[in-house]
């Protein structure tokens, strides 16, 4: 059976973009699945998934984990970075003061407390 490989597009975003998170979570679980996808009979080592980490993300991304050693430290890090906890407080008042505005259907309006 022929197998063909996915290659994950080079992760390059800003993480304090807006979409950071989501952009992240989507290149990560690409990028699992093409690791997960690779023949088992000599496994992958822990050095080769750090050098296939490195090859497919951005000079900038790459300068937050540089001094990593291992690919969970890595990942560890890239995740702390990417991934913002959700801030409840503020959320708890956007939805307190989100007001429908006039000429806004209820699908905008819905959409924006999401």
């Amino acid at each position: 059976m022929d197998r063909k490989f996915i290659k994950p597009s080079l992760f390059g975003a800003d993480p304090n973009a807006g979409q950071a998170s989501k952009e992240w979570k989507h290149w990560y679980r690409t990028f699992t699945n093409i690791l997960e996808s690779f023949p088992a009979v000599p496994a992958i080592t822990e050095q080769e998934k750090l050098r296939c980490l490195v090859a497919h993300i951005d000079k900038d991304v790459y300068s937050y984990m540089s001094e990593c050693a291992s690919y969970n430290d890595a990942i560890s890090t890239l995740e702390g970075l990417y991934v913002k906890p959700c801030k409840i407080i503020f959320a708890r008042h956007l939805l307190m003061t989100c007001k429908e505005q006039t000429g806004r259907s209820l699908d905008d309006f819905l959409q924006k407390l999401r």
